[in-house]
């Protein structure tokens, strides 16, 4: 019977050997695109979700805190937290806020955002002071008590209230009855029209500043009062971590922070003013009454580190103009082996356009 010869079976191998080196090139290309393609699909993922966040925030800013004819914005809020230690803290008023990263060389670091909204049951205008005026504990007297929700069953879900006054301290503490309630509660009054915030909440403190009463509901130098509802927001957006990711903190209830999403390495922002500039602060001769959109970008990278260079030396997230700031973000060589993808959006603040 015929066979193989030696040679024969060493030429068979060495094209079944070269076969499988060819198969596993294609293998390891393909795997080499299934991973890049991976990868960048979660940069996506990731920068979407980070934007959404964002911008559902941004759309709420200022809820609640509607101008008055008084001009609040801006000031230092001073409230107690008994689930804090220490007790005391202490925010600025504001219903967005941008904290400039600064500058490293030519590269833009991220910034922070603040934002700040209300949840109140019923918008409604704020309360006037009545003209005996607020200080320490007493009952606050007001024209209205409509919009403050006091659960005399379980006080931490009862509304939380805002004292502001032109040229002071804003306090905040928490309604513990109204004279709504039954006349066995000690806030009650036949008479009179007020809250109470003597009481075990978790916001409840003694003012430790006196506040003017109003001689007429449209006084501008005399307090007014207004309810946030039971869980009013400040949250701060930040990027964090190593790996870098996009966070969040409240400056109110400190217990709600938590990641947003993962893979997000810059972040930035510029306040859009009713004359149509965009710039990263607010310029003189503005105030914070004059923004009417916020300009947010934020931008995700990839988790695969390339084999060469496969993204340019600077992303350009603002180009720019005679009306806007130039934002950009300078990469180093190792960096520019990961992939990027900028993710951009206006949102326009409707509370503030809406109050002013």
């Amino acid at each position: 019977m015929a066979g193989f010869s030696l040679v024969e079976l060493l030429v068979g191998l060495l094209i079944s050997m070269i076969g499988v080196l060819v198969i596993y090139q294609v293998f390891t290309v393909t795997q080499g695109y299934r991973r890049t393609s991976s990868s960048a699909g979660s940069a996506q993922e990731n920068g979407g979700i980070g934007l959404y966040f964002i911008e559902r925030d941004l759309r709420q800013a200022g809820y609640g805190v509607q101008q008055s004819n008084v001009d609040f914005w801006g000031c230092t809020v001073r409230a107690q937290d008994a689930a804090r230690i220490p007790q005391a803290f202490m925010f600025t008023l504001n219903p967005l806020q941008i904290v400039q990263g600064g500058l490293n060389g030519a590269s833009h670091l991220p910034d922070t955002i603040n934002i700040f909204y209300g949840n109140a049951r019923v918008q409604a205008a704020p309360a006037a002071v009545s003209p005996i005026g607020i200080t320490g504990n007493a009952n606050i007297q007001l024209n209205s008590s409509v919009a403050f929700n006091a659960d005399t069953a379980i006080p931490n879900n009862s509304d939380l209230f805002l004292i502001v006054q032109q040229g002071k301290d804003c306090s905040m503490s928490q309604v513990t009855a109204t004279n709504n309630s039954a006349s066995t509660n000690p806030c009650y009054s036949s008479t009179v029209t007020r809250i109470c915030h003597n009481g075990a909440a978790r916001f409840t403190k003694s003012l430790d500043i006196a506040y003017d009463g109003n001689p007429s509901p449209k006084a501008s130098n005399a307090a007014f009062v207004y309810s946030l509802g039971n869980a009013p927001t400040y949250k701060s957006y930040t990027i964090a971590g190593n790996p870098q990711r996009l966070t969040f903190t409240d400056l109110i209830f400190p217990e709600n922070t938590g990641d947003v999403a993962d893979d997000i390495v810059n972040l930035q922002a510029q306040y859009v003013f009713s004359d149509g500039q965009s710039r990263d602060a607010i310029p003189a001769g503005k105030t914070i009454k004059d923004v009417v959109a916020m300009k947010v970008a934020i931008v995700a990278r990839s988790n695969l580190l390339e084999k060469t260079a496969v993204t340019t030396s600077e992303i350009v997230i603002f180009p720019g103009t005679a009306t806007s700031d130039e934002v950009k973000v300078v990469l180093s060589s190792d960096e520019q082996r990961y992939r990027y993808k900028s993710f951009q959006t206006i949102v326009p603040i409707r509370n503030m356009i809406w109050g002013s």
